[in-house]
């Protein structure tokens, strides 16, 4: 049988990867990476490796499942987000970095009010993997959390990814919709919910790669923050904050719900490092 090498790998990986992907020789050092067991700094200095028997049946396994489309992520089955890898599968969300937004955000509010308060309650509503939760609970002590999503599948893959960073005594992880049942309020939530319109979703690239469930916002893209905003009012205490992940073409619709559930809190809208409207913050007054 002909040898095989890290070279004519990274080759046919890149050649695979490049429609789809806009780092496809990145992806393919990457996935790579996982195969052999190695790091990208020894794969790259040993380009003239030849791949064992097993090895090269990985990689055509990989192959055939780029060829399907299925995203880097899923064959990999793990992620990093806010410098924390993250267990993923088919029935989550990708985390992308437009979400760390969201986490440095509600760090910089947490650990100011960290300092005043012995305990703090947060929701992160629509969890899915768990990642912004997660990302919350390692850094602040003394903050509990309750993650909660609609999808059984992924709350199984955020209470492993808890257990994984060793947090599960900060998090409740709920299946529900929007935010359960609670006998105190929330000093924080944060919420990355579907909000693509529907008509916008099924032009998008990530349709049907990607869980529908965790995108699709209905035909306005606010199917969910509308009644969350709705409810809110009755769950976050008196100088809380909401953070709520958009994309910039419901701005305006976001922000004249945020302005009518809490008329006198200020609201701030941060845009995403490409300059996208990302992220809506709502302060409560005091």
């Amino acid at each position: 049988m002909r040898a095989y090498t890290i070279q004519q790998a990274l080759i046919n990986l890149r050649e695979r990867f490049s429609p789809a992907s806009d780092s496809p020789e990145l992806d393919a050092q990457v996935l790579l990476t996982q195969i052999i067991k190695k790091t990208r700094t020894w794969i790259l200095a040993h380009t003239e490796y030849e791949l064992t028997s097993c090895e090269k049946e990985a990689c055509d396994h990989a192959i055939s499942k780029i060829e399907f489309g299925i995203p880097l992520p899923y064959i990999l089955g793990h992620w990093e987000f806010y410098g924390r890898e993250y267990l993923i599968t088919p029935d989550v969300l990708i985390p992308r970095p437009e979400t760390e937004l969201m986490v440095e955000k509600a760090l910089v509010w947490l650990k100011e009010y960290a300092s005043k308060a012995d305990d703090i309650l947060a929701a992160d509503i629509g969890c899915g993997s768990g990642c912004i939760g997660i990302s919350l609970a390692a850094e602040i002590p003394n903050l509990h959390i309750i993650s909660s999503d609609i999808s059984w599948a992924a709350v199984n893959v955020a209470l492993q990814n808890a257990a994984r960073h060793s947090v599960t005594s900060h998090l409740h992880i709920v299946q529900c919709d929007l935010i359960p049942p609670i006998n105190r309020p929330l000093q924080v939530i944060c919420a990355n919910l579907p909000y693509i319109p529907t008509s916008t979703l099924t032009r998008l690239d990530v349709y049907k790669k990607e869980p529908t469930l965790a995108l699709d916002g209905g035909m306005d893209g606010l199917y969910l923050i509308e009644p969350l905003l709705s409810i809110s009012p009755h769950f976050l205490a008196k100088r809380g904050l909401i953070l709520l992940e958009i994309e910039s073409t419901i701005t305006d619709k976001v922000t004249k719900l945020s302005h009518d559930a809490f008329p006198n809190a200020a609201i701030n809208v941060f845009q995403d490092l490409s300059g996208h409207d990302r992220l809506i913050a709502i302060q409560q007054g005091k």
